[in-house]
């Protein structure tokens, strides 16, 4: 019995041995498969990359969002003012004024019509009237830092129905006009720069 014992410890020491000897170069070979130090920092280097613009990306959205919903704001100043001006039928002759009295703030509404609305200084709202040329605008707040503290507004000229056609306006830079909306664009670019550029 001892002796099959120990033959049948010989033979699994043996088989043992065979395919430790086998897997060695498996073993080597995996090992040269490994990532290097470089191809680590490469692979985090694209990562970081893709972080940056999406960052970039999601900010810049963010933003626009929220200089939409200023300008949402903005718009029941907007709509008190065309009301008001189709009611008295102004023209580009008449301008403004209606009946001796002149548009202002207060006839629209003043500055509780935007106590509610969000980025955006309430106290900062203004109103310039320069012919048949109606200019509303508001301080932006709480928006991205780039922009944030810079005019934006709504500019309205009479049209000869007593309809008003409005544009977007604004003290923001033309290098940061990737955080206004949309609806500012096609103003932005198609309109004259000193009809759309808000003065300080």
């Amino acid at each position: 019995f001892r002796r099959r014992l120990t033959r049948a410890s010989q033979v699994v020491n043996s088989d043992s041995s065979r395919l430790l000897k086998k897997d060695i170069p498996m073993i080597k070979r995996f090992r040269q498969r490994g990532i290097t130090i470089i191809e680590l920092m490469a692979t985090l280097a694209v990562v970081g990359v893709m972080v940056a613009f999406g960052l970039t990306s999601f900010l810049e959205n963010r933003a626009r969002q929220q200089v939409t919903t200023a300008l949402s704001g903005l718009d029941t100043v907007r709509d008190a003012a065309q009301k008001w001006a189709a009611s008295e039928r102004l023209t580009p002759d008449t301008g403004w004024i209606a009946q001796g009295q002149t548009v202002s703030l207060d006839l629209l509404g003043g500055i509780a019509t935007l106590e509610r609305a969000q980025h955006l200084d309430p106290a900062s709202l203004t109103l310039t009237n320069t012919d048949s040329i109606l200019t509303l605008s508001v301080v932006l707040k709480d928006v991205h830092s780039k922009i944030n503290g810079q005019r934006i507004g709504l500019r309205g000229a009479i049209q000869g129905d007593s309809s008003i056609r409005w544009i977007c306006v604004t003290q923001v830079p033309s290098s940061h006009y990737a955080f206004l909306p949309a609806r500012c664009h096609n103003d932005l670019a198609n309109a004259n720069p000193n009809t759309v550029v808000i003065a300080e």
